[in-house]
């Protein structure tokens, strides 16, 4: 039976275990991918949200079975439906490291969601994404850093630990921004949540 009449909706349940079946399979026959790519096109909104959310449970354990349809994810963190937005970005976030180009040519829209999504998962998710990808070069790290900084700071510091987390990821590459490190990591170590004051310690001894 194809995959996609496997998955979660296509079984009329919101548990997500037939997925994780779905992704299993894959793990162990990787060409079954192209069962899930070939029926995006013709998905309903809750079916696609269940093959991206296949896609992504692949992407955590073996990216390199994933990265090869990048272009078919992407266009996705743009669509209406929240579940749909975060199951794209929480991919991508595992692809980031393998697929540094193609997260460079969306770094305006990976901003965008961190500005204005309403979701607190799609942004956590593209902060996450941003460090992943900070963390492959000089040049990606001090493209990011400026999106970051905003992060850290909106939305009433929700983001801080994922923020401070980015920035150890980044730190080999950040020497020239090494005070405002010292000094953020000097705010969030006073931090009430024990999640941040300890991210904010990993930042603190990377410097």
């Amino acid at each position: 039976m194809n995959l996609i009449n496997q998955l979660s909706t296509s079984l009329k349940t919101k548990n997500e275990m037939p997925n994780r079946r779905a992704a299993d399979v894959i793990l162990k026959n990787p060409q079954r991918v192209n069962e899930i790519i070939s029926g995006i096109s013709e998905a309903t909104p809750a079916l696609l949200g269940d093959c991206v959310e296949v896609l992504t449970m692949v992407a955590e354990q073996q990216p390199e079975l994933i990265t090869p349809y990048t272009d078919v994810i992407i266009p996705f963190l743009q669509h209406q439906k929240t579940r749909i937005r975060w199951e794209t970005i929480h991919c991508l976030a595992y692809l980031a490291e393998s697929i540094p180009g193609k997260i460079k040519n969306i770094l305006p829209v990976i901003e965008d969601l961190i500005r204005q999504d309403e979701s607190t998962i799609v942004r956590d998710y593209a902060v996450t994404t941003l460090g992943n990808y900070g963390k492959t070069s000089f040049q990606a790290a001090n493209e990011v850093f400026p999106i970051l900084k905003m992060a850290i700071n909106i939305r009433e510091g929700k983001h801080a630990k994922l923020v401070l987390e980015a920035f150890v990821k980044m730190s080999v590459f950040l020497d020239s921004e090494r005070d405002y490190l010292n000094r953020i990591s000097e705010v969030y170590l006073a931090d009430h949540r024990s999640s941040v004051k300890k991210a904010a310690k990993q930042l603190k001894g990377k410097l």
